[in-house]
């Protein structure tokens, strides 16, 4: 008995222990595989940290640098951006294209400009992303562009304000250089942003872009009939809010061609449009912004298509200035430069709206000579604000709709009114304009022709006045109204087709149509009559339905229980 107690005794401890090492053998497989992970992980980690790093990549091979990237890029490369990349300075002679996706290539505290690319002919597109410059210094720029053509397509670039007066901050520049005689720059569907920044004190702020010409002042005096417009900016569909000028040439670099098309541009304190260059510029659609929307010292400038233009400053003024803006409060104002060279501008429809709508001046008392270089086509358009020449060229109108016309102004057109309608009086300019814009004029509305052509003729509404100033007859709804005399429009009553004088119609002259009429007939047992007590049944009958529908599922249920 004793033996038995002492060989169970030994068999129990023998059970302990090959539990016990059975349990420290799992907890050892435990321990050795956590050991062999945290191995593995520091084996790999260098490679795992290696690979986050990289920013950008062309095909399959990945680069840590955009810098890196850029110089070992082949022409005619696509660049892919993989994470935000930091850019200083990279200048290149390359056509390549950069995939931002959706990144951003962020500038340095040193960086005078991002990137730069060169060469004519050379092809450099920028797509989907954001473009930011970080240095405050006066100068400094996002992408200077160097002769070669370059796109921008959904990118936005931010600038900040510069702390100080030396120079402005700049988004784009596009310019000519030695042998890089021609620039291309276009900008569909993107945007320059100005960063405020309120501890600066002083600033001339940010310029959205600034394009220039190869042509010198001295040269282009020579070239001044033949001159090449190789410097070319197209914007589309594009927004720029910045303090300086939002688009802007350079008075001694000649030879752009600026197309601005659907574009929203506002500058908070200067001139949306500074144009002080010999070139082409056409602004269709979109708005203009700015303490004076558009200031012409050069060139050949066109606006259409209703181009709104606003002038934000409260008053007209105009200074003389040998480098740079001369006037404030004018939505379009022209001032001949010290350069003296042409102006042509054609206003084919717009709105423009400000102290003064439309302003020519010469702040730099040019010669008469000089000025008769200047002229100014107004063909259509919405003035709001004085529309004058103060000496500062010929300004010429054959139509379109005006607050105030100063008596310095030529009216092309045959035909004038005066429109004055709820207290607001207008001048309108041209028989077309006249009854465009008399056909939606409310009853009691005068309009005073003050100016007529031969053969005038107006159609004009029910209840309109028309009074007759000129001295011409003219013609209202085919009636004679000869000078002096006036007749407020009454016209018949519109036609409806019935004769109210016409007897009743006899069974015999009835319309055909109206014996084709169906007779109501009783109505069949077969026939379904929607009453509303049929409709009211429906619930009912849902309900019942649904109740049935529940019995035969519980019976269903019960019998598979039994």
């Amino acid at each position: 008995m004793l033996t038995s107690i002492i060989e169970g005794g030994t068999m129990k401890k023998r059970n302990l222990l090959q539990l016990y090492y059975k349990n420290w053998e799992e907890k050892m497989k435990k321990i050795l595989i956590t050991f062999l992970c945290a191995i593995m992980v520091m084996v790999f980690m260098p490679t795992m940290a290696f690979a986050a790093e990289n920013v950008a990549k062309i095909g399959d091979t990945e680069y840590a640098t955009l810098a890196k990237a850029v110089s070992e890029a082949k022409d005619g490369d696509t660049i892919e951006l993989l994470a935000d990349a930091e850019a200083s300075g990279i200048m290149f002679e390359k056509s390549l294209t950069f995939n931002l996706n959706g990144h951003t290539i962020k500038g340095t505290e040193e960086s005078t400009y991002l990137l730069s690319p060169w060469g004519v002919g050379k092809n450099v597109t920028f797509n989907n992303g954001v473009i930011e410059v970080v240095s405050q210094n006066p100068g400094t720029m996002g992408v200077q562009i160097v002769g070669s053509n370059c796109t921008f397509n959904n990118v936005e670039v931010k600038v900040p304000v510069p702390n100080g007066t030396k120079d402005y901050s700049y988004g784009v520049k596009a310019l000519v250089h030695e042998e890089n005689d021609q620039v291309q720059l276009t900008f569909n569907n993107s945007q320059i942003t100005e960063i405020e920044d309120p501890s600066v004190t002083e600033t001339y702020g940010a310029v959205g872009i600034i394009i220039t010409g190869k042509y010198s002042n001295e040269s282009i005096k020579d070239n001044i009939d033949t001159y090449e417009k190789n410097s070319v900016l197209e914007m589309n569909n594009s927004t720029i809010n910045t303090t300086g000028f939002a688009v802007s040439g350079n008075g001694s670099a000649h030879g752009t061609k600026i197309t601005i098309n659907n574009c929203n541009l506002t500058s908070k304190e200067s001139t949306a449009i500074y144009h002080p260059q010999l070139g082409d510029m056409t602004v269709s659609g979109g708005s203009l912004t700015g303490a004076t929307g558009i200031e012409v010292r050069a060139g050949n400038v066109t606006v259409t298509d209703g181009t709104v233009i606003t002038a934000t400053a409260d008053t007209t003024t105009v200074d003389p200035n040998g480098n740079g803006t001369t006037s404030l409060g004018a939505a379009i104002a022209v001032a001949q430069h010290t350069t003296k060279l042409p102006i042509v501008l054609n206003i084919e429809g717009a709105e423009l709206a400000g102290a003064s709508a439309l302003v020519a001046n010469n702040p730099q008392n040019n010669a008469p000579e000089d000025i008769e270089k200047i002229d100014i086509n107004v063909g259509d358009g919405d003035f709001n604000g004085l529309v004058q020449t103060n000496d500062g060229g010929t300004i010429e109108v054959s139509g379109g709709t005006f607050d105030k016309i100063g008596d310095k102004v030529t009216i092309a057109a045959a035909d004038v009114a005066q429109f004055t309608e709820n207290g607001n009086t207008r001048i309108v300019v041209s028989l077309d304009k006249i009854n465009e814009k008399i056909k939606d004029a409310e009853a009691g509305t005068i309009v005073e022709v003050i100016k007529a052509g031969v053969d005038s003729n107006i159609v004009a509404p029910d209840g309109v006045i028309v009074k007759n100033s000129s001295e011409n007859d003219i013609t209202v709804n085919d009636e004679t109204l000869k000078t002096g005399e006036e007749v407020t429009v009454d016209l018949p009553d519109p036609d409806t087709g019935d004769d109210p004088k016409d007897p009743p119609k006899t069974d015999d002259e009835k319309d055909p149509v109206d014996e084709q009429k169906p007779v109501d007939e009783e109505k069949t047992d077969d026939e379904v009559v929607k009453t509303a007590d049929a409709n009211d049944m429906l619930p009912w009958l849902a309900l019942m339905a649904v109740m049935a529908i529940g019995a035969t599922t519980a019976a269903v249920v019960k019998r598979r229980e039994n």
